[in-house]
């Protein structure tokens, strides 16, 4: 009987990238190229200061004065609050002020997200928009937004599965890579989304992450539980959802030239008297 099991041979696998900088995670990668990267980091940041996005939201903006690269900032809603409104309103915010932002709206649809865009750029209601019946001034504010958002760089990329290694490739081979990178729901990305992926993201490019997660009431039924071990190692600034949609600063990191973790991730500390227990 003959052996029919497909072999894989040394000629069958994809050849190593000649270009170190956008090679992917499993390929090797020589220590000159990692020094040589960092030394580009550094001219980097002294020819300029690191960008600081504002958001116009003070939860994000009130530990530094706004969403510094490499920094992530985590969103923490229990389930059925509305942990995408302030996303986006944080990306209009930045593009509006000249900063390129990419949005993964990973669980939402394009109909849906379309709506909640145009609420947040023009000020009228969702529900107005989703009951399709907009008056003549808030047509006309919609109309206003659109003349606004026209020529930002804001752009979406909705309901699809990626990875972390899709985002970084998109960043590394974009002609006018983001300064923000705005993920709604992480815990949808591919392969299993980890805050720390995000993290080392925001480092590894220099960008500011933003995203969010759903954290699980407490057996009380009001507040949400703690975060998980995973987004307390990696976020530099953690939010929640509270009552009315309000959102709150729950936990801060130190910064970074104060004490690093082994793994290059900042330790995290609590705001005074703001941390749920559990």
């Amino acid at each position: 009987m003959t052996d029919t099991t497909p072999t894989t041979t040394i000629t069958h696998l994809p050849l190593p990238p000649t270009d170190f900088g956008f090679a992917p995670d499993p390929w090797l990668t020589p220590a000159a190229d990692l020094v040589d990267a960092l030394i580009d980091r550094l001219r980097d940041r002294r020819r300029c200061a690191p960008a600081v996005i504002v958001t116009g939201i003070a939860a994000f903006d009130n530990t530094s004065g706004g969403l510094g690269a490499g920094t992530l900032t985590v969103e923490c809603a229990p389930p059925g609050a509305d942990r995408t409104t302030p996303l986006l309103e944080a990306a209009v915010h930045a593009a509006l002020h000249d900063h390129n932002v990419v949005v993964y709206a990973l669980g939402s649809t394009v109909a849906g997200l379309s709506a909640r865009v145009a609420s947040v750029t023009s000020g009228v209601a969702l529900q107005r928009l989703e009951n399709g019946a907009p008056t003549d001034a808030e047509m006309a504010a919609l109309a206003d937004a659109q003349r606004r958002v026209a020529g930002v760089s804001l752009q979406f990329i909705v309901g699809q599965t990626v990875s972390t290694h899709d985002i970084r490739a998109m960043c590394l081979s974009a002609d006018d890579p983001p300064e923000l990178i705005v993920i709604d729901n992480y815990p949808l990305l591919a392969h299993g989304g980890r805050a720390t992926d995000l993290k080392h993201l925001a480092v590894d490019l220099n960008v500011a992450v933003l995203s969010s997660t759903t954290v699980f009431a407490n057996d009380d039924g009001r507040d949400p539980q703690r975060p998980d071990g995973d987004v307390l190692a990696a976020a530099d600034t953690i939010t929640r959802v509270g009552s009315a949609g309000r959102l709150t600063p729950i936990e801060t990191a130190s910064s970074r030239s104060d004490g690093d973790h082994s793994d290059g991730l900042p330790e995290v500390r609590a705001a005074v008297g703001s941390m749920p227990t559990s």
